[in-house]
């Protein structure tokens, strides 16, 4: 009896191994594709491309540096350039001559003017909410936290 159920196993193995072998499996595919490409509809699309697929780019305010004139004229010629957003960024550090102060009247006064001709050009701003650190910044923010830990200081 043992035998036998050996030869039933055998030959259930070697069916399901012949059946897998001559069954065709379909090939499912996510994409729709197509043999025949109109490339000029495709070279149309790629130059026309939607708005929400077109570059965006990271605008830096080196230590602030920006004025009214200059916020106009990198926009329109982000816009002549395709460029359909911008990621403000303002980018603290030992630069010269420094510009306005981030977050101040004149800082917000001058960003104002960004979403205004933005919004003329048809341009997306996002804004990276801090003003970038040099390295001296940085080296006495870790001097702090030092001396915090040293003395089991914490701000709260």
């Amino acid at each position: 009896m043992i035998y036998v159920n050996r030869k039933l196993i055998v030959i259930f193995i070697f069916t399901s191994l012949i059946s897998g072998c001559v069954q065709k499996h379909k090939e499912i595919s996510y994409f729709d594709t197509r043999t025949e490409i109109n490339y000029e509809s495709l070279k149309e699309g790629f130059y026309n491309a939607p708005k929400e697929a077109k570059m965006r780019t990271w605008w830096f305010w080196m230590s602030g540096i920006a004025n009214k004139k200059s916020i106009t004229q990198d926009l329109e010629a982000m816009k002549t350039n395709g460029i359909a957003g911008a990621i403000l960024i303002d980018n603290g550090g030992n630069y010269s001559p420094p510009g306005v102060v981030f977050m101040s009247d004149e800082w917000k006064d001058n960003f104002a003017h960004v979403i205004r001709e933005a919004d003329r050009l048809g341009i997306e701003i996002s804004l990276n909410i801090q003003s970038g650190a040099g390295i001296r910044e940085i080296r006495i923010l870790m001097q702090t936290t030092d001396l915090e830990k040293s003395h089991g200081a914490s701000r709260k």
